[in-house]
Parts: structure tokens; sequence; C-alpha cells
């Protein structure tokens, strides 16, 4: 070969070197940078070791606990990495690829596969990701030129190895997909991360996020310091933003332009304050009958509740409770009043330039509560009134948060000062209310009241609860007569003594003895009989927006309710009923005994795909993950 073809080919090797990689070999030792704030030592660097190689991955372990293991504990220790990997190969990497998009084709050092080094971290760390490792040494004299993942050594062969892994690989996708390209405020890349686990169908990550919660409900979102805590309420976060908007919501963050708070405003068309404040309120009640935006579907979090702050105050006299607090933007203050005497008034008192919003629930002696909002005004402040609050209730419950900033802050937030002033006074008499004349036991179908539309419940008010005040009087089940609007105590004892008066139209339907005090399909239908109004039925599907996350059983209530009962009534075999409630075009929200009996029929008709897996025969009548998964794939066909 003549020189100058020698120079031609050393000059295309020279300007195609970046698209070749050399790719590493098993055994062979390479010194990587590490971060000195996670590593146990505080080492800037270690030598590691490449003891496993797959078609994805490099594991590369610290030389240093590596050589200290005996000969069976480095056997143990290698067979636990031939199981990551063939995880990590066969369900990690395509699940979330599959989801989110890839992570970059190629390191800085032209590899396409992933170093995952194992080394000595402090004891609550489970791993980490630098982005300065996707830049070269010109850029970033620490990084180590490649696609790299940090993981905690201690954690090799332990459960939750798969969900650090999950989450420090989503790092890498997050950074391709979006960081590289518009950047993302790290509380919300930490929040696609910590999803990742449960999307693969991890439980543990999700388990120890929660006990971090329970311990550290308060810490605020969007002041980030890198510790457990931040990943505990922000993991919890996230999991109700997945439970409320789906997987999508996630892939949506990536995609969009914008980023932090704005991209969630975007995405969910909702303003940010609104949703904290329903998940405030939801990690309190987490109960899917105040609406759903107040509950969890996930099932690790379906019996998820923090305790609040308690305050007992005498039950004797006059008495006054002064609370007062700092809270920063976007964390929770949950506060409980139980005791008094008489009267409850209620002021609170926040920073003149902060921006407060507060919720509470008022629950009587039976443990049926109401949700209620509570304005202040431009000063920060607002008061509350309760009358007879001893005679008529039982405890307030508080939620207090500020939302006078948006802007994510990694370090210390300011805090936002507030107090709650709670005092009781003593009723020196009371004033008897005057009550409407009784007339007929009808309302003239001239009346002023409009159809009842909606259902209603106690602690609700309105001018349709007015209605249903005046018509219980004149039924002669609410002597008291006070048309207040608000749907209180006596309104729903009067409510339940007229469900019972008219229990064959309104109880027997729902398979029900004894009235509820809830205003529901069949009372409302009552209530609209006796103005003399009729429902205009609306032909729309059941089964709209539906799927059977959850088990049913006798007694259970809810829209997934009506969507069972309408597919089972597609059936000839299954139907609930040929007339009457429950028949087809009359499905209710209720499982009744028509429900159960029909359920065991369709059971044991796909008796194979639903019964034989337990080893039945006969139907049980309960809608369990077998019953459910076949119901999903008709309600899907």
């Amino acid at each position: 070969m003549d020189l100058k073809k020698f120079n031609v080919l050393i000059l295309a090797f020279l300007i195609l070197f970046p698209l070749f990689s050399f790719a590493d070999s098993y055994a062979e030792k390479r010194i990587f940078f590490v971060d000195k704030s996670y590593d146990l030592l505080g080492r800037e660097k270690i030598l590691a070791t490449n003891l496993s190689v797959s078609n994805k991955v490099y594991f590369y372990v610290e030389d240093e606990f590596f050589g200290n293991l005996s000969q069976s504990q480095k056997q143990d220790f290698y067979e636990n990495l031939q199981k990551i990997s063939k995880e990590f190969n066969s369900k990690i990497y395509p699940t979330l690829t599959s989801i989110f998009g890839p992570e970059p084709k190629y390191g800085v050092n032209g590899d396409p596969k992933i170093t995952i080094l194992f080394h000595r971290m402090k004891e609550n760390v489970g791993g980490y990701s630098r982005e300065i490792d996707n830049f070269e040494k010109e850029i970033a004299p620490f990084s180590n030129e490649r696609k790299i993942i940090y993981l905690n050594i201690s954690f090799v062969g332990d459960e939750i190895l798969k969900s650090n892994l999950a989450h420090e690989f989503t790092h890498l996708i997050v950074f391709n997909q979006k960081t590289k390209k518009i950047g993302e405020e790290r509380w919300i890349q930490e929040m696609i991360a910590d999803v990742a686990p449960t999307l693969v169908g991890y439980s543990e990550n999700l388990e120890r996020r929660i006990k971090e919660f329970k311990k550290y409900p308060q810490d605020p979102i969007l002041e980030w310091k890198d510790s457990p805590k931040d990943y505990g309420v922000l993991s919890i976060f996230a999991h109700y933003l997945l439970d409320q908007f789906g997987k999508n919501f996630f892939v949506n963050l990536l995609e969009t332009e914008k980023t932090g708070v704005s991209a969630i405003e975007e995405i969910t068309k909702k303003d940010f304050s609104t949703i904290f404040q329903d998940f405030l309120i939801a990690v309190y009640l987490n109960d899917c009958s105040f609406g759903n935006q107040y509950c969890f579907k996930t099932e690790a979090l379906k019996n998820l509740r923090i305790l609040p702050e308690l305050h007992f105050l005498p039950i004797t006299g006059n008495s006054i409770l002064t609370v007062f607090r700092e809270i920063k933007d976007f964390s929770g203050d949950w506060q409980k009043i139980y005791g008094g005497k008489g009267n409850l008034t209620l002021g609170f008192d926040g920073e003149d330039d902060g921006d407060f919003s507060i919720s509470y629930i008022l629950c009587d002696k039976q443990q049926n509560c109401a949700l209620n909002f509570l304005e202040t005004d431009e000063k920060q402040d607002a008061t509350l009134s309760i009358p007879y609050f001893d005679r008529d209730y039982f405890s307030l419950t508080l939620i207090t948060f500020s939302k006078t900033n948006t802007k994510f802050i990694e370090g210390e937030a300011k805090n936002y000062e507030f107090s709650l002033k709670i005092s009781f006074k003593k009723v020196k008499q009371i004033i008897p209310t005057t009550t409407i004349p009784i007339s007929t036991s009808t309302v003239p179908s001239t009346s002023t009241c409009p159809k009842f539309e909606r259902n209603l419940r106690y602690g609700m008010s309105g001018e349709d609860v007015k209605c249903l005040q005046e018509i219980l009087f004149k039924e002669g089940v609410y002597p008291e007569g006070k048309i207040t609007g608000y749907f209180g105590p006596l309104t729903k004892k009067a409510v339940i003594k007229f469900q019972e008066k008219y229990k064959e139209e309104i109880l027997s339907p729902w398979g029900l003895e004894k009235g509820t005090g809830f205003v529901g399909e069949t009372t409302r239908a009552k209530l609209n009989a006796i103005l003399g109004l009729t429902s205009t039925i609306i032909s729309t599907s059941p089964c709209e927006g539906v799927s059977f996350y959850r088990n049913l059983r006798f007694g259970s209530f809810g829209k997934d309710v009506k969507c069972l009962q309408y597919i089972l009534n597609q059936d000839p075999e299954t139907k609930l009923a040929d007339s009457g409630f429950g028949s087809p075009g009359n499905e209710t929200f209720y499982f009744g005994p028509l429900t159960k009996t029909a359920v065991i029929k369709f059971q044991e008709k796909y008796k194979k795909e639903i019964l034989a897996p337990w080893g039945l025969e006969k139907g049980t009548g309960f809608v369990g993950p077998t019953t459910r998964k076949k119901l999903n794939q008709l309600l899907n066909f």
C-alpha cells in the first residue's frame, strides 16, 4: 500500500472514530468517578471490575468490596448479578422504553451498552445517576463518558434492587427524551422515575415510600433536599397523579415543552393548587364516595390515611384554643378538633403576603362527614361559625396549605405563618325556631321546587335541599320544619323516615329494610313523583369510563356495579330481571340479591376462566380477580 492511500485510510478512520465503540470486556478493570455525597466513604473515584456482560448491560463491581468476600459469597453475588441482568433485559428495559421511549442510543464513548456500577453507598441511598456522564470530559472533567447508572451494592440479592434499577434507568430515559433538549425541574424528573417501578409491576419501592410519607406527610413537594422524606411525599403525590390521570400523564410530561408546574397544568387542564388541595384531602379521607379526586385506586394506597394533629377541648364551660403554625408552599397541615361546649367559632389568620387554601371536614356523632371549603379575604383571614357544635357534631378537621409560590427550590424554601383560634361559647338560651304551617301531605305540582336532578347527602346545601326539607315537613316526617337549605342531622333523620314510609318504592329495589339518609336514585324518583314531575332518561352507556379495578360483593355501591348489571343483562342466561329495578334499562348502583344471583350464573357460565383457577365448581357471587378479568375482556370486546 502506498503512503498516499495509507494517509487517506487514517484520515477516514479519524473522521469515523466517534461512530465506532470499543466494547468493554469481561473482567476488565476501570477507574470510575463517583458522587462522594452518596459514597459510603466519601470517595470521588473507585476501581471496579466488569463481572458480567449482557446484550444491553455491563455490570461493574467495586474491587475493594468484592475482594473482601469469601468464595461462596462471591458465587452468590455473581448469581444475583445474573438474575438482575435477566430481569433488566427481559422486563425492566422493554417495559419502560415501550412507555417512555428509549435512553440515549450511544454513550459519549460510542458504546450502546449501559454500564451499571455497584459500589458502597450510604444506608438511605438506593442509587443515583449523573447528567455529567452524558458529556465529554472537555465539558465535564469528572464525566465517565458513558451511559451509566450507580447502584448501592448492599442491595444486591434484595428485591428492592429491581425497583432501584427501574428508577435510575428511567433517569437515563428522561434525560434523552426531555432534559437534554429543554431541561426539566428535578422534582418532575424524580416523579417520573418513582412511578416507573410501579409501572413495571414492583411494589417494594412504593411500600418504602409510604412508610416515609407517614412519618413526614408535611414535607413540601416543591422544596428538594434529596432526603428520604422528599422522596416519600413526592412518590405518593406521583401515584395520586397516576391514579387520577393515568400513565399517559407521565408520557405527556416528557413530550410537552412546558416544565414544572406549568407542564402539569397544561396536561391536566387544571390549576395546580386545586390538584394539590384534592391530594391533601385524599390522603386524609381516602374515600371515593366524596368524589374520585379524594381517593386512591392503586391497591397499596387504598388504606392510606394520615393522622392529623389532635386537639381536645373541655366539654364544660367556655374554652379557647390558639394554634400557631409555619408551613412552606405546597406542604400540608391537618388539624382535628374534638370536644367543646356550645357554639364553635373559628378564626384563621394567615401571613398577609401569603396565599392560603383551607378545606374542612365536619363529622357528626355517627361519623357522617361533609367536606367544605373556607375562603380567605385579601388579608388571608377567614372565620367559621358552627352553632350547637357539641349537640350536632363530633369533630372538625381543617386542612391548610400555602400556594404563594409555585417555583421549585433546591434548598430551603420560605415559611409562611398562620394561626387558628378556636373558641367555644356555652349556649345560654335556645330560641325556638318558627316552623312553617302544616298543610296537605303533598306539594302541589305548581310548586316552585325544581326537579331533583342530583343526589343529596349529609353536609350539602342548596335550593334543592330547601325543597327537600319542605316536602319532608309536609310528609309529616320532619316535625322540626326548619327550611334552612342545609342538609344536617335533622334532615338526614327525616329522610330516613321518608324512605321507610315509602320503602316499597325506595328501599326494596336495593334489598334494604332500613333507610340510609342518602337521597339517591329511587328517593329522587319518589320526590319528583310527589312534585308531579317525571325524569327525562338520557340514553348513555352505564359502562362509559368504567373498568373493573376493585373487587365487588353484596352491599357494594357505585358506577362499576351499574356497569356490571348492564353487562349481565346483555346475556339472557345471566339477566338480573325481566322488569323493574335491575332489569335491562333499569340498572342500579347497588349490588343486591338479584346482582349476586346473576353473578353466580355468570361465573358458572365461564367457569373454566373464573372458577377453575380456584378449584371451584359453583359460583360464589363475589366479583374477584378472575371474574373482573372476564368482565374487563367483555367490556373491551
